[in-house]
């Protein structure tokens, strides 16, 4: 599996809460929808985030946390081209992924970072466990 189920989806909401309150997981059906016919990287998901004043005066509204399940290494410039095709309103990138892939994921995305210059931060964390899911999701 992929992607994340809805259940993943609702459990990496129910973790961001506390840091934004007003959290609502955006599923990757629905940033299809909102991506249209442009050629963004479609994210896993997303968590509306604190929209930064100086985006507000430039008339952006939104800002999101992409969140990317990883349970497999992507090639090199699979990540890159990721990278690079953010959509607008992008404010940071977490990759959720299992113990054994970690290092490896965080040593891949540390380099494709360094090498686009790092515009949007970038992060690796370990795939939270969901009560009661077993298998590939779980980890």
């Amino acid at each position: 599996m992929d992607h994340p189920t809805p259940a993943a989806g609702a459990h990496l909401d129910r973790a961001h809460h506390g840091r934004y309150p007003a959290a609502g997981w955006v599923c990757e059906r629905e940033l299809w929808r909102r991506r249209g016919r442009a050629s963004w990287h479609l994210a896993d998901g997303a968590l509306p985030v604190e929209t930064p004043a100086l985006w507000q005066q430039r008339g952006i509204s939104e800002a999101f946390e992409l969140i990317e399940v990883e349970l497999h290494q992507k090639a090199r410039r699979r990540v890159v081209a990721a990278l690079k095709t953010l959509p607008p309103g992008t404010r940071l990138v977490t990759y959720y992924t299992t113990p054994d892939l970690h290092p490896t994921l965080s040593a891949q995305l540390g380099s494709v970072v360094r090498e686009l210059g790092g515009s949007v931060p970038v992060r690796v964390e370990l795939l939270p466990q969901i009560p009661g899911v077993v298998g590939e999701v779980a980890a």
